[in-house]
């Protein structure tokens, strides 16, 4: 996208979305602070990686870009200070919380450098199994994007003793609303036994692999709250207003996709569409 001549629908997708976040947002994050249900926002990374360009993937320079402007313009907190309602919802600053999936390598060599240098907090949902491990993810092996190493246990362990909350994300990387009653269970189970061995914490949250709607059930929702997880993270799309499900907390993907205008508008609710959503 860097370097390429914006279309005439881009040109016109990035002023739709530059006019929402200048005019109809403040409205509406006035209305809903003075309601004390300020908007809660929680972006869904995976890969900060410059070698690869899809759709659970974004460059450095990116990144760096979008967590500076996050400290610009928003509360950024840690996902699990929502979870326990410590935020300030009566603010007219939308909430933002950053977080990632499956535990890829590049969180701790790329991203962590660029959270660390703007003082953001993030939450890492690691795939306990495949951690530690050279194990790849089938979700890349379909799509043929081959060698990406994991982060080590010891690497998780300093990102959690630098302010970084750690969740799981299953044993194996499963969709769990697709494998029977015992495998869910044995995969839930384990991995948050694990995250709480090696990390230390009680409190675990955990993400939804896959995370669209119909990979999220009634009774997976109620398995994770009895096996005795904080939360849930869905990556469905959508941001948090009013009153919040710890169950189903709403997440949405980011990657190379979003000019600074889409991010922003997404952000702050702008109903118009944005970057392409990630899965994985």
């Amino acid at each position: 996208m860097a370097g390429l001549p914006l279309t005439p629908r881009e040109i016109a997708k990035r002023a739709l979305y530059a006019a929402y976040t200048q005019f109809q947002a403040p409205a509406k994050a006035k209305a809903l602070a003075a309601r004390g249900s300020q908007r809660v926002s929680i972006l869904c990374y995976h890969r900060v990686d410059d070698r690869l360009k899809d759709n659970v993937t974004l460059g450095l320079e990116q990144f760096d870009k979008q967590i500076a402007l996050l400290k610009r313009h928003y509360q950024v907190v840690r996902a699990d200070a929502i979870v326990r309602g410590e935020i300030d919802r009566s603010s007219g600053r939308p909430i933002v919380a950053v977080t990632f999936d499956d535990g890829y390598l590049d969180n701790y060599t790329n991203a962590h450098p660029i959270l660390k240098k703007h003082g953001v907090p993030a939450t890492f949902f690691v795939s306990t199994g495949i951690v530690d491990t050279d194990r790849e993810f089938q979700h890349d092996i379909d799509k043929n994007v081959r060698g990406l190493p994991n982060m080590s246990w010891d690497q998780i362990r300093e990102l959690h003793a630098e302010g970084h909350e750690i969740g799981a994300h299953t044993i194996n990387h499963v969709n769990i609303a697709k494998v029977d009653q015992a495998t869910a269970e044995t995969e839930l189970t384990e991995s948050l036994a694990r995250v709480r061995q090696e990390i230390g914490v009680q409190d675990v949250a955990y993400a939804y692999c896959f995370g669209k709607r119909t990979d999220i059930t009634a009774e997976r929702r109620e398995l994770a709250r009895r096996l005795g997880y904080s939360a849930c993270y869905a990556a469905y799309g959508g941001t948090n207003d009013g009153e919040i499900d710890l169950f189903d907390i709403k997440r949405f993907g980011v990657n190379y996709g979003f000019s600074e205008t889409a991010f922003r508008a997404k952000i702050e609710g702008c109903p118009y569409g944005g970057g392409a959503e990630a899965s994985a």
